[in-house]
């Protein structure tokens, strides 16, 4: 797991409309489209179906086809989608 002790720029593909921290991860909601960008440690819940460390944000396939994610919560260990 890698720790940044100083704010950092990471690159989402669309303008980010929300986002919310867990204990060791970020997700954030594309303002355009709804899709649901995880990173940092995959230990917690990104939602990518592995364990893996995301240094950069990954759109969660998962949710595509579900319909447009509004706002996202995330806790120690999990995260949850409010769809419209």
């Amino acid at each position: 797991m890698k720790t940044y002790l100083e704010p950092k720029k990471f690159d989402v593909p669309e303008p980010v409309a929300t986002v919310a921290c867990g204990m060791n991860f970020t997700a954030a909601v594309g303002a355009e489209t709804g899709t649901v960008y995880t990173f940092g440690n995959g230990g917690s819940a990104l939602g990518h179906g592995d364990k893996k460390f995301y240094p950069q944000p990954k759109a969660v396939e998962g949710l595509d086809g579900v319909g447009k994610v509004e706002a996202i919560r995330c806790g120690h260990r999990h995260m949850f989608a409010l769809v419209k």
